[in-house]
């Protein structure tokens, strides 16, 4: 679909993109060739999951030291 081929998606895939990219916003980190922007942005919470420092993943803080930086992440690339 991103190469063109307006058939390549079904109608419900079609209302799920623009749920994605209009109504969610997601495309405005989500977007280009590999949909990201591959920019760090905050979440504003923890992450679910084990974490690196007592438990809690605090992001890009671990790199930078930058308390500004805490729950910073970079964009994933979406893929399938």
């Amino acid at each position: 679909y991103l190469r063109g081929d307006l058939n390549a998606l079904t109608p419900a895939q079609k209302t799920g993109m623009d749920v994605f990219f209009n109504r969610g916003k997601c495309g405005e980190c989500h977007n280009g060739s590999q949909l990201s922007n591959f920019e760090f942005h905050s979440v504003g919470v923890a992450q679910i999951g084990p974490g690196k420092t007592n438990g809690d993943d605090l992001g890009r803080e671990e790199v930078t030291g930058n308390p500004a930086d805490r729950y910073t992440f970079r964009v994933p690339p979406l893929r399938n």
